[in-house]
């Protein structure tokens, strides 16, 4: 998560990324923020930490393109996914079915199936596919994502 998010986003948007993804708890004027990314034609993505109460996704879900729900506490890598996670997507898949949702920190080869089945859009594995040999990782995991 960055500081200022004014100057980072002038960074960023001179080498024209397709998504930019905000911290719903980054706080300061992210409407303002999603207004610039739209004007640049970039994709507005909002990310929820854990803890965070999901009323605060609220007032942007209608302007944002992408949903990223943080399954570990921000920071450091290789943390355990957080079982709640599930209802937490399950919740707001509910609430706006059309959201484009994702998935991000911890998750391992045992959450896949369930991610999937509460319509994860996508799942961001990292360190897990680290873990010992990772073109069979890579694979196992494309397979269990296909069932």
């Amino acid at each position: 998560m960055v500081r200022n998010i004014p100057a980072e986003l002038k960074r960023w948007l001179i080498i024209k990324p397709k998504r930019i993804i905000l911290h719903v708890e980054a706080g300061g004027a992210l409407t303002d923020y999603f207004e610039i990314l739209e004007k640049n034609k970039v994709k507005k993505g909002l990310a929820i930490a854990p803890s965070t109460p999901l009323e605060k996704i609220s007032p942007f879900v209608k302007i944002v393109d992408y949903l990223l729900i943080l399954s570990v506490a921000p920071g450091r890598n290789g943390q355990t996914f957080i079982p709640n996670t599930i209802d937490r997507l399950s919740t707001i898949h509910k609430k706006f079915p059309a959201l484009k949702i994702g998935v991000d920190g911890g998750v391992g080869e045992k959450h896949l199936l369930e991610l999937k089945r509460v319509q994860a859009s996508t799942v961001v594995v990292g360190s897990s596919i680290f873990r010992g040999e990772y073109r069979s990782n890579f694979q196992r995991f494309s397979e269990i994502i296909k069932q």
